[in-house]
């Protein structure tokens, strides 16, 4: 299987220099998660438990995005890779001088896009759960499109390979300048306990442009809510200051019934507190984490340094009940 994920380098690398109008981006992240209290070791990435490749091709008119990912813990050997291609069909039209007043775009394949949300999300809550909802996944949506107007975004996915469309239905927008929201409607999902469909709403607000200030400071929240006759599962709420100053930034979260890590028994409220340095050449931080439910406190200190275009980080934790981990994993964007 390795050979597979050889070939698909191999042939974006020949395909580089076949489509010279093309421009190419990516990223990757790959590390281990070492447990020092029980012993064993993952891999740890973007989604928790995998390691990430990504590459991106793009020209004017389209995109073509390609994802992969790795669970052996051992090897990194190939998984799956998924392809999605982006079709900027406003823009292909005006080229036949066909002039939309609106953007138009179209997805398709395995969906690497969902619904929108307009949080700050500064300990990766939403962005595990992709736009909230916990059954969402990558892949679970391989046609949608995107209708654009002066600030405004109105999205439409659909499962059309699974036994019901389930669409989701998503918009985004900035009023004013300095505030902005987002809404998504997600039919047949039950992360909310009970409920036949779900929807969420964010909003965000950069306090510092508003009020003029010389320092960083915004404040956004977000809630997922059930919709249904019998629901009995609570709304998921966030709230978040993030702010900062130079090189000093910190955030402060209130987390109600929201997963982190897709860990589902870690419900309840909770309050998250970090803060980071930026020095010339490394980065340092550290957060805390209270979980009122059962009185846990976590922490975790860090540091991350870039070095030839990749950045190393390593990440020491463990909470008041003796867990205890170590993080190591680099990161290149190109």
């Amino acid at each position: 299987m390795k050979k597979k994920f050889v070939l698909v380098l191999a042939l974006a690398l020949i395909g580089s220099f076949a489509f010279a109008g093309f421009n190419f981006s990516g990223e990757a992240l790959v590390g281990y998660k070492f447990d020092l209290a029980n012993g064993g070791v993952s891999t740890y990435g973007y989604d928790s438990s995998t390691a990430y490749f990504s590459m991106n091709a793009t020209t004017d008119f389209a995109k073509i995005a390609l994802r992969t990912s790795f669970t052996d813990p051992t090897s990194y050997n190939y998984q799956e890779t998924k392809a999605q291609l982006s079709l900027y069909l406003d823009k292909a039209l005006a080229a036949k001088d066909i002039n939309l007043p609106v953007s138009l775009t179209l997805y398709l394949g395995n969906a690497s896009v969902s619904g929108f949300y307009a949080y700050d999300d500064p300990n990766g809550i939403v962005d595990d759960n992709y736009d909230g909802f916990n059954s969402n996944a990558r892949d679970n949506f391989p046609i949608g499109i995107d209708v654009g107007y002066e600030g405004y975004t109105v999205r439409t996915m659909f499962d059309i390979v699974g036994s019901t469309a389930d669409p989701l239905f998503s918009v985004k927008g900035t009023p004013i300048d300095g505030v902005s929201f987002a809404a998504s409607y997600l039919y047949a999902n039950n992360y909310i306990a009970g409920s036949d469909s779900e929807f969420n709403l964010s909003a965000k607000v950069d306090v510092a442009k508003l009020a003029d200030l010389d320092f960083n400071l915004s404040a956004s929240a977000f809630t997922v809510l059930g919709i249904g006759e019998n629901v009995t599962g609570k709304p998921v709420v966030l709230a978040a200051l993030t702010g900062g100053k130079d090189a000093l930034s910190g955030s402060v979260e209130y987390s109600l019934n929201a997963t982190k890590d897709n860990a589902s028994s870690s419900l309840g409220p909770r309050i998250f507190g970090g803060v980071s340095y930026a020095f010339t050449d490394a980065t340092v931080g550290g957060g805390v984490d209270y979980q009122f439910e059962g009185s846990i406190t976590s922490y975790s200190v860090y540091a991350k340094t870039e070095l030839g275009g990749v950045t190393y980080k390593a990440v020491v934790g463990g909470d008041s009940e003796g867990a205890a981990y170590l993080k190591a994993q680099a990161y290149l964007a190109f």
